[in-house]
């Protein structure tokens, strides 16, 4: 169906739609006279609907891709205006406002994007469906406050930090001249001031400000999953939040949400102001809060310029709970910007809703940095290896070089460089907080490194290190730690990875290669006589095989960690073959030892 052909078939079948095409609402804060968006003009349908509570919405869809690869914009313009601000700041919504023929719209989140598949040749319907979904989303916004609540709650971080900006801009904008704005204490000590969260051991934050790079002073409360949904009141983006929130506002929405969370936060306030009085000494001119929820972090900022104000009028005598109850009510409160890099925010949050444990705090082996070993290293980071308690070791002798370019999960920069060293500043310059040991040695002359260690993952693929590490494994009693043996068949016909603990009877590297030569028959996956193809390099020779083979071991490889930190390592001998094997298969299974293994065998 064309563009003229859907125009032609609404305007038949929604007369009550109303089309024009109109340039794109203009965003502004205050100013109301800003010009609207001349660089195009678009096809746009304005809806009016009634809801329960007679107020009148007017909805504008606007189509800017007919090919739908976007959505179109939706806006909302209310009847009465003041609907709207009782009902912000809300998810959905945005804060800021659009402008467009003298009228004031907010830009509405009405779907998921990637959630949706259409049908593109049925235009018609998929219009239908934006309007449908915008009439649904409004409803329950002006007419459903525990909806609001509840998806409030889901999106608070970003909500939070919505606020935040919004604040600033507003306080910006009201300043008029930049000038003002850097010299105003309040810009520098509060809008402009993001909290970094590092670490979270024991339940303990280090936080850091990057506007002041002075220690965080305040408090932490951790609410966990411990509350219960409410909206944001509108007196946090009000004119009147310019010189900061009311605290009396702030408590009375945290009150509502932990009354045990606002217990802590006047308490940790009251005891320093206590701590002041009592020790006679100049009081600081803010404290840092933090809330946390569900791993998300909520910061904001307390300004103690009435606190100032009453130790200087020397009527520190009179610090009675009456004084303690009015300081507390005079202070105003700011929203601060924050990130999480705690390793349960960004370790888990993947995670975290399909009931799956991490590796954080577990101390994880790799033996081997090579193509297989990088992919698994940087796959077991992501599942928190290195962070918490925990700590990730990688052990390798060997160096970077042009060749294992093509294949290796490093790139250029690295070339010349140690594996295992360039693999451990790899995955500090990805993720924040990882404890990484790198270990520039052969595996064969450190065998003592398996000791301590909660998990052991073999990426040599070579079977001679391979049959050493699993002698050694066997011979050692203080290594207890389980290991997965990893590696690529031929060219990549097929990967494999093999599960084994000594202290449970099934097979080892040793019984699946027999003297560390070749397959064994019944654990052989490749059935047929197929050879393998290698080249020769300046006298040694390799084994070609695309990248996706190594993708694809580090891929069985976490599979068979995330199942092992669940208590399902079954099937412990894995097989995956390549698309482009259509020979026999050998199935996933449990293999007992073999009964003439030279290292696990028992008589």
């Amino acid at each position: 169906m064309s563009r003229s052909k859907t125009i032609l078939d609404i305007s038949d079948s929604h007369p009550d739609w109303l089309f024009a095409r109109c340039s794109k609402p203009v965003e502004y804060l205050i100013d109301r006279s800003a010009s609207p968006d001349s660089k195009g003009r678009f096809d746009t349908w304005t809806l009016c609907t009634e809801l329960a509570n007679n107020y009148k919405i007017e909805i504008l869809l606007q189509v800017s891709d007919w090919g739908f690869v976007n959505l179109p914009n939706a806006y909302i313009k209310t009847i009465p205006a003041k609907a709207i601000e009782n009902i912000l700041p809300s998810p959905h919504l945005s804060l800021s406002q659009y402008a467009l023929n003298d009228k004031v719209y907010h830009h509405l989140c009405f779907a998921l994007a990637n959630t949706i598949v259409f049908d593109k040749s049925n235009k018609l319907a998929i219009i239908q469906y934006c309007f449908d979904q915008c009439k649904n989303i409004v409803t329950k916004l002006f007419t459903d406050r525990n909806y609001r609540a509840v998806d409030t709650m889901q999106e608070i971080s970003v909500i939070w930090s919505q606020v935040a900006v919004h604040n600033f801009l507003n306080y910006h904008y009201h300043l008029e001249n930049d000038t003002l704005l850097y010299s105003n204490p309040k810009y520098r000590s509060h809008y402009y001031a993001t909290l970094y969260v590092d670490k979270d051991i024991t339940g303990f934050h280090t936080l850091k400000l990057t506007s002041t790079l002075l220690p965080f002073i305040g408090c932490i409360i951790n609410l966990g999953d411990t509350y219960k949904p409410h909206c944001l009141p509108n007196q946090f983006i009000a004119d009147e939040s310019l010189n900061g929130i009311s605290f009396r506002i702030f408590s009375n929405w945290l009150k509502a949400v932990s009354p045990s969370a606002y217990n802590q936060l006047e308490k940790s306030i009251l005891s320093y102001m206590v701590s002041v009085v009592k020790a006679n000494k100049k009081p600081i001119e803010y404290l840092t809060g933090c809330l946390i929820i569900d791993t998300e972090t909520l910061a904001f900022r307390i300004d103690l310029s009435v606190f100032q104000t009453f130790i200087d009028s020397d009527k520190s005598k009179r610090f009675n709970s009456k004084n303690k109850r009015r300081l507390l009510d005079e202070s105003r409160l700011f929203l601060l910007e924050s990130a999480n890099y705690t390793p349960h925010h960004i370790f888990e949050r993947s995670i975290k809703n399909l009931e799956q444990p991490s590796l954080i705090d577990k101390n994880v082996l790799v033996i081997g940095g090579g193509a297989i070993g990088g992919y698994i290293l940087l796959s077991l980071a992501r599942l928190g290896a290195g962070a918490g308690g925990g700590k990730l070791t990688i052990i390798d002798n060997d160096n970077l070089s042009i060749e294992n370019l093509g294949r290796h999960i490093l790139g250029q920069n690295y070339i010349d460089k140690n594996k295992a060293t360039a693999l451990k500043e790899e995955v500090n310059n990805q993720l924040p907080n990882m404890t990484v040991t790198a270990y520039p040695h052969s595996i064969l002359n450190r065998m003592d490194i398996m000791q301590g260690m909660d998990l052991i993952i073999d990426a040599t693929a070579d079977s001679y290190a391979s049959q050493c590490i699993n002698e050694a494994y066997h011979n050692l009693d203080k290594i207890t730690a389980p290991i997965i043996s990893a590696w690529i068949r031929n060219n990549g016909e097929c990967v494999q990875s093999l599960f084994h603990e000594k202290e449970v009877a099934s097979a080892c590297r040793s019984c699946v290669s027999k003297n560390g030569y070749h397959m064994r028959k019944e654990y052989d996956a490749l059935f047929e006589d197929r050879s393998t193809i290698t080249a020769l390099q300046a006298c040694r020779d390799y084994t070609p095989y695309a990248v996706s083979s190594s993708m694809s071991t580090a891929s069985l490889v976490t599979d068979m960690v995330l199942d092992w930190l669940k208590g399902e390592v079954s099937p412990r001998y894995r097989t995956r073959y390549s698309e482009k094997w259509h020979g026999k298969k050998l199935q996933s299974a449990d293999f007992l030892p073999h009964e003439d293994c030279h290292v696990c065998a028992r008589p």
